[in-house]
């Protein structure tokens, strides 16, 4: 009985050893899962998932900053409830294009960077710019979608006012051009005003009657 008690040890030392070790990567793994969820939710942009009905599964602080709702107002509901354009025609354009989009991603495609608009909680439009990929399960079913929204409203605003600025300093251009024409016509065209016989021929023509 004695001769086998090292190996009981030994066999006893080395599932303490697993079972510290395994331990520690779960230990691991919680602190990893953590830290990314951390970086998922402090995130800048708005980032949500909803499931293949199209409903809110998650929604973290730069979505609630973005758009101004709250967790506990989206969970569950369709974002075109809330997000959507309040005017009935682009609430149907943006449902038909939304729909292009989820099919795709059910196929497995990753959709980048499509601009849409959306409806702020005070009522404000926005123009966000949307990456939409599929989310899938540990057997590699897809399950939901995930939405990385950026909100582009200054970008294409300042966008505007650039392309306005160059009509108009195009328009300023054009208008200083004729006018120094007017000021100062070619020297051809007073040439041809100067040999155009038109007063002769009206004075003759007078003449004969």
């Amino acid at each position: 009985m004695c001769e086998g008690l090292p190996f009981v040890v030994n066999r006893a030392i080395e599932g303490h050893s697993l079972m510290l070790e395994k331990v520690r990567l779960q230990k691991e793994l919680i602190e990893t899962k953590n830290f990314l969820e951390s970086i998922v939710e402090k995130a800048g942009d708005a980032i949500s998932v909803v499931d293949l009905g199209g409903k809110v599964l998650y929604w973290n602080e730069g979505a609630e900053q973005i758009y101004g709702y709250q967790k506990e107002e989206v969970f569950g509901k369709k974002l075109s409830q809330f997000l959507y354009p309040r005017d009935e025609k682009l609430r149907a354009e943006e449902g038909k294009l939304m729909d292009q989009f989820m099919a795709r991603v059910r196929k497995g495609e990753v959709v980048p960077n499509v601009e849409v608009k959306r409806q702020t909680k005070d009522g404000r439009e926005i123009t966000t710019s949307m990456t939409i990929s599929p989310l899938r399960d540990s057997e590699g079913k897809i399950i939901g979608v995930s939405r990385i929204c950026k909100d582009i409203t200054h970008l294409k605003k300042a966008e505007e006012r650039l392309i306005l600025a160059e009509r108009l300093s195009s328009l300023g251009e054009l208008t200083a051009g004729v006018a120094h024409e007017l000021r100062n016509p070619l020297p051809g065209s007073r040439s041809i005003r100067r040999s155009f016989p038109g007063k002769r021929i009206y004075l003759k023509w007078r003449r004969s009657f």
